[in-house]
């Protein structure tokens, strides 16, 4: 079971939030009304009613539904609100044979289907990288084979992210994209703005620090292939220059 103990930052991973989520949002829209979750907190938590009207006239995400059971936690210790969530969460788990994935197909079809917005199963490589960029995770990971024709297919796209999920548990892979799937039904980031850009640019520069300016460059020869190329990578070598 993935959830955290309430002593920790959050007592429930993103997975957590969205699995409890998602047994209420019923037309899958990623977005529940106060009155919807008022009776959300009052079904998992039964026999306690928990009163949440301090969010009343909110819209919740399963982002916001954690941050609201979190305070609820904090508010109203007698109520146990960490031990019964997980336990709620826990016997559903159990009743839906739940494969215990880090990150379920679900959960990708939602982040992979936002970004592919002409439903042609297909997400470029563009966007791959804007994702990953994002969500502040090295480059050089995401450069797989299965990208490098320009795009990739929902199969593709579930077989990197979970091959680098399971190569490197340290970069908290499946908690960054179910967080970044957590907060879709407030609109899709534009993944082409990294998160910090705004306070980056706040900050004065003097004419003793003139602007600096980063390139990704990508030079590919398709080794090994019919339409095997011949010096790209030398190009990519010489722009370093």
């Amino acid at each position: 079971f993935a959830s955290r103990l309430p002593g920790q930052a959050h007592f429930l991973t993103a997975k957590d939030c969205l699995e409890a989520f998602e047994f209420f949002d019923q037309d899958g829209t990623g977005l529940m009304e106060y009155p919807e979750m008022q009776g959300a907190f009052n079904r998992m938590l039964d026999p306690a009613k928990v009163d949440i009207s301090a969010y009343e006239g909110q819209s919740f995400t399963p982002a916001v539904f954690r941050t609201t059971a979190e305070w609820c936690h904090r508010n109203f210790p007698q109520y146990n609100v960490a031990g019964n969530l997980m336990k709620f969460i826990k016997e559903n788990r159990e009743k839906a044979d739940d494969d215990d994935a880090d990150i379920t197909d679900k959960e990708l079809k939602k982040l992979f289907n936002t970004y592919d917005r002409d439903r042609s199963d297909q997400m470029s490589i563009q966007e791959l990288i804007g994702v990953w960029k994002y969500l502040r995770l090295p480059f050089n990971l995401i450069m797989d084979a299965r990208a490098m024709d320009g795009s990739v297919s929902f199969e593709e796209f579930c077989g990197i992210i979970r091959d680098i999920n399971a190569a490197h548990p340290e970069l908290d892979v499946d908690e960054k994209i179910n967080t970044f799937v957590a907060g879709l039904g407030a609109g899709p980031p534009d993944i082409n703005t990294a998160p910090d850009q705004a306070n980056d640019s706040a900050g004065a520069v003097g004419d003793e620090d003139p602007p600096k300016k980063k390139a990704f460059l990508v030079g590919i020869n398709y080794v090994g292939t019919s339409c095997e190329l011949g010096g790209c990578i030398n190009d990519a070598n010489n722009q370093k220059a």
